[in-house]
C-alpha cells in the first residue's frame, strides 16, 4: 500500500514541501510495528536542474482493515492529535514533550481508522530500542540480536533518564484542568462524570477476559495463588462510584499511557525519545513507572534497583512540582503508593492478553506480574481496580 501511497505529488500535499522532486517508500524491515505498517520514505529535494537533497524519513501507516478497526475502536488516533497538541500553539505546549517526541512533518487520521504519521528517521541517529538494554531475560529480547548496544550503558543509566524525564513532563501537567476538555486524552471523559456505561462496559469486558484466561486448560499450572486473589478482589470491587471517588481524590497528569521500555530509543549522543503515543491520557504519573518497571526487567533486576530508581523520579517529581508552585505537593510516601497501584495496568494487560498469547508469553506476564504483587500488594484486598 505504502508504495502506491508515497509520490513527490502527495508529499508536496501532505508536507507543504513544494521542493519534493521524487518520493518512493522503502521496506523499514524488523522494525515495523504489531499494528501499524513503518516504511522509509526517501525523497529528493531541490529545484530542477540542480543537484538534488536526499531525505528519509518515516511513515507509520495504518491502512489495512482489521487494524483501522482497532484504531476506530480503541482510540488510537489520539496519536495524531498528541502531535498536533504539542506544537508551539497547541494545548499541551510544553518544552519537555516536543524534546522526547520525534520531529513530525505530517500526521492525519480519518474517521475509517486509516492513520498517516510521517516523522523523523530515528535510525539515522544510532537509534537503539532501549529494551534491548535488560538482556535475554527479557521475554522481548528472546529472539533477536543484542550486538547493536553502545559499550559502557546499562539498563539502570537509560531508566534513570527516562524517569527524569517523565517526572517533568509530569510535574508540567500536573493537574492541569485544561486537558480534562480534550475529549481524545482517554479517561478524560471519565473524570469529567461522563460515559459511565463506556467504563462499565471496559470492566465487564475484563471480567469475560479473565473467565477466559482461567478457562485455558494450557494455562491451568501456571496460576499463582497470590495473583489470582488479587484479581479476584480488583475486579469484585470495581464500581462506577468508587472510580470517581478516587478520581477525585488522586492527584493527576498527563500520561504516555504505554510507557514500556519497546516504546522508548535511545539516540547514539545519548538522548532519549520516547514512540508511540497511541494511548496517551490523564492519570497518575508514578503509575506510568510501575508499567516500565513490571514490562522488562525481571524480578532480580528490578528489585535490584527498584528503590533507588523510583525514589529519583519521586525526587525529580517533587523538585518540578514546588518549583511550578503546586500547593499540595505529595509526599514520598504517597508516590510510593500511587507506583504501588501502578499494577492495575498490568493487571488489566493480563486478561487482555492471556486468552490468546502463546504459553512462553503468557507465563513470563504473568511471572512479572505476580513478582509485583508479591513484592508491593501483600494484602489482595488492596489491590487496585483494573485501568479503564
Amino acid at each position: 500500500m505504502a508504495d502506491k501511497l508515497v509520490t513527490a505529488e502527495w508529499l508536496r500535499e501532505a508536507t507543504g514541501e513544494q521542493d519534493v522532486r521524487s518520493a518512493k517508500a522503502e521496506d523499514l524491515g524488523p522494525h515495523s510495528g504489531l499494528t501499524s505498517e513503518l516504511v522509509i520514505v526517501r525523497s529528493v529535494h531541490g529545484a530542477d536542474g540542480e543537484p538534488g537533497v536526499e531525505r528519509t524519513r518515516v511513515l507509520k501507516g495504518v491502512w489495512d482493515e482489521v487494524a483501522r478497526g482497532k484504531q476506530v475502536r480503541f482510540g488510537l488516533g489520539r496519536e495524531v492529535e498528541l502531535y498536533k497538541a504539542i506544537q508551539p500553539d497547541g494545548a499541551l505546549n510544553h518544552a519537555v514533550l516536543r524534546q522526547v517526541a520525534p520531529e513530525i512533518s505530517y500526521a492525519g487520521f480519518n474517521t475509517d481508522g486509516t492513520k498517516l504519521v510521517l516523522m523523523e528517521n530515528l535510525c539515522n541517529k544510532g537509534s537503539v530500542e532501549i529494551g534491548k538494554f535488560f538482556g535475554k531475560e527479557s521475554l522481548h529480547n528472546w529472539a533477536r540480536e543484542l550486538d547493536d548496544l553502545p559499550d559502557g550503558v546499562d539498563w539502570v543509566q537509560v531508566s534513570r533518564e527516562c524517569f527524569r524525564l517523565a517526572a517533568h513532563i509530569h510535574a508540567a501537567t500536573w493537574r492541569d484542568d485544561s486537558l480534562i476538555h480534550l475529549d481524545w486524552l482517554r479517561t478524560a471523559r471519565w473524570r469529567r462524570g461522563e460515559d459511565r456505561e463506556a467504563w462499565e462496559a471496559v470492566q465487564q469486558a475484563y471480567k469475560a477476559g479473565w473467565a477466559a484466561c482461567r478457562a485455558r486448560e494450557d494455562l491451568k499450572d501456571i496460576w499463582d495463588s497470590h495473583l489470582v486473589a488479587c484479581m479476584d478482589s480488583a475486579l469484585e470491587k470495581a464500581s462506577w462510584d468508587g472510580f470517581q471517588a478516587r478520581l477525585q481524590s488522586e492527584p493527576w497528569c498527563f500520561l504516555h499511557g504505554d510507557f514500556h521500555p519497546g516504546n522508548v530509543l535511545r539516540l547514539e549522543d545519548g538522548s532519549i525519545k520516547f514512540v508511540d503515543w497511541e494511548m496517551v491520557a490523564l492519570g497518575s504519573g508514578p503509575k506510568d513507572v510501575a508499567q516500565f518497571l513490571i514490562s522488562h526487567p525481571s524480578p532480580a533486576l528490578r528489585r535490584a534497583e527498584e528503590k533507588g530508581l523510583v525514589d529519583g523520579y519521586i525526587a525529580t517529581l517533587r523538585e518540578g512540582l514546588a518549583a511550578n508552585g503546586v500547593p499540595e505537593v505529595p509526599t514520598s510516601d504517597e508516590l510510593w503508593q500511587m507506583y504501588r497501584d501502578g499494577v492495575a495496568w498490568w493487571l488489566s494487560m493480563l486478561v487482555i492478553m492471556l486468552p490468546y498469547t502463546p504459553v512462553p508469553m503468557s507465563r513470563f506476564f504473568h511471572d512479572q506480574v505476580a513478582a509485583f504483587l508479591h513484592d508491593h500488594i501483600p494484602d489482595p484486598a488492596n489491590a487496585p481496580v483494573l485501568r479503564a
